[in-house]
């Protein structure tokens, strides 16, 4: 019980990191991400695709990849992470003194980074997933024995070069730069 406990708050401690970093740094400065939504944005940039739409399927895709190469106990960590993501997301977009108050791109990279890094850490770390991509890069990662954080870096990046021809470059370069330090800080 005390492991389950541990491993529920380190889940909860991941979402809260990476919920505040998009809420109050990364969404506020403008910086693009990887990601499913990188994706789903790519693909209605370059094919018109629903944007909800794209991203759906794939989360419910690599929900199920999830489910089949881990099995039951990994797929409801990704279901804990599905709800407490946007509710931790949801709670700190209405806090008001959240917003605003970095207006530097450059150090919300930096501390985003970081935060988003040490989020996916913790719960990597207990043998959990925020779903996403994330699922993509562990099962990799298992399969071709090479650390999460490379494939995950290599899919965020490759996610954040479709978006180069349609976004600001620069915010584009700031979101590689954050998924390197992010990189940086979950291999820790």
């Amino acid at each position: 019980m005390k492991k389950a406990l541990f491993n529920f708050s380190q889940i909860l401690l991941g979402c809260a990191c990476m919920a505040f970093a998009v809420s109050a740094l990364i969404l506020e400065n403008g910086i693009v991400c990887g990601g499913v939504s990188g994706v789903g944005s790519a693909l209605y940039h370059y094919f018109g695709i629903n944007l909800s739409l794209v991203v759906s399927i794939l989360n419910v895709a690599l929900f199920l990849l999830g489910f089949w190469y881990f099995g039951k106990e990994f797929a409801l960590t990704i279901i804990v992470s599905t709800f407490a993501f946007p509710i931790f997301l949801d709670i700190f977009e209405k806090i008001p003194a959240l917003h605003g108050f970095l207006d530097d791109p450059l150090l919300a990279m930096v501390i985003s980074g970081c935060l988003v890094g040490f989020g996916i850490g913790c719960i990597i770390r207990v043998n959990a997933s925020s779903g996403g991509l994330e699922i993509l890069a562990q099962v990799v990662a298992k399969q071709f024995k090479v650390p999460v954080h490379i494939v995950l870096n290599i899919l965020d990046v490759s996610v954040l070069f479709l978006q180069i021809p349609y976004t600001n470059t620069t915010n584009v370069i700031y979101g590689i730069i954050l998924t390197f330090i992010s990189s940086s800080v979950l291999k820790r």
